[in-house]
């Protein structure tokens, strides 16, 4: 479990559980970036153009915003 919750602005990736239970399609690989958070869940805009709003407690911080 990340250490600090994603917040709007974050870098963020899936933690390597849920990666492992993704497999290697989709999302699963890509970075995203955080572009609202509402109660348990993020909205990251993934590089490969896909939106998702996975859980924060998935997400790992690659880089924090300032």
């Amino acid at each position: 479990m990340p250490s600090s919750a994603p917040k709007i602005g974050d870098l963020v990736r899936l933690n390597k559980l849920a990666q492992e239970e993704l497999g290697s399609g989709g999302y699963s690989a890509c970075v995203g970036l955080v572009v609202k958070c509402v109660g348990i869940r993020c909205k990251v805009n993934w590089t490969n153009g896909v939106t998702t709003r996975p859980q924060r407690d998935i997400l790992e911080i690659i880089n924090a915003s300032r």
